[in-house]
């Protein structure tokens, strides 16, 4: 049986349509725009078959922002186009002083040293700590972890990247607690 239904307009036109279970049901094709223009909607492509309609959601849509919460919960982290994957290592500390993080040097002008994710390990079997996080050497504490003895410590997987607070500056820790034996590994990029 033939899809088109004959319409009567005067001499008679026809008209798409589908016959489903003898019922047919017209087909229609998309067009966008104001008042007075007509642009043929864009069919798919690559991965979308050809006969499927392409959108684009807006950041700020709900599916958008859902998909962010799950990449977020799953702890995978994007790296900016420009950024550089970094991962670095501390030699064990017993003291209070500020100790380089090997691999988190200055990041180059105007780039910041972005942390993902940190180890922290205390071997002392009596000696807490609490780790800082430097802005340099003796800098500006900007994040401080709890790393209890007999193997304690702090294991985080930052989703939401931790910035350094200065651009070209290399990332440094301390104990704050003279005796504890910590060891501090960080992984992460550097970026703008």
């Amino acid at each position: 049986m033939a899809d088109n239904v004959p319409i009567t307009a005067g001499a008679g036109t026809s008209i798409a349509a589908d016959d489903i279970s003898s019922v047919f049901y017209q087909r229609v094709k998309f067009s966008l725009g104001a008042d007075g223009v007509a642009v043929d909607a864009v069919a798919g492509a690559g991965a979308v078959s050809t006969g499927v309609q392409r959108m684009t959601l807006a950041s700020d849509d709900p599916a958008v922002v859902a998909l962010q919460a799950m990449q977020a919960a799953t702890g995978a982290v994007l790296v900016p186009s420009a950024g550089t994957l970094v991962k670095g290592l501390t030699a064990a500390m017993t003291g209070t002083t500020s100790t380089a993080v090997t691999g988190m040097g200055a990041a180059g002008a105007s780039l910041f040293n972005y942390i993902t994710g940190i180890v922290v390990g205390n071997s002392h079997a009596t000696v807490g700590t609490f780790v800082e996080f430097q802005d340099g050497s003796g800098g500006t504490t900007f994040f401080t972890v709890p790393a209890a003895a007999i193997y304690g410590g702090t294991s985080i997987s930052l989703p939401t990247p931790l910035k350094q607070t200065s651009s070209n500056t290399a990332l440094y820790v301390k104990n704050t607690t003279t005796g504890a034996n910590v060891i501090v590994s960080v992984v992460g990029y550097t970026g703008a």
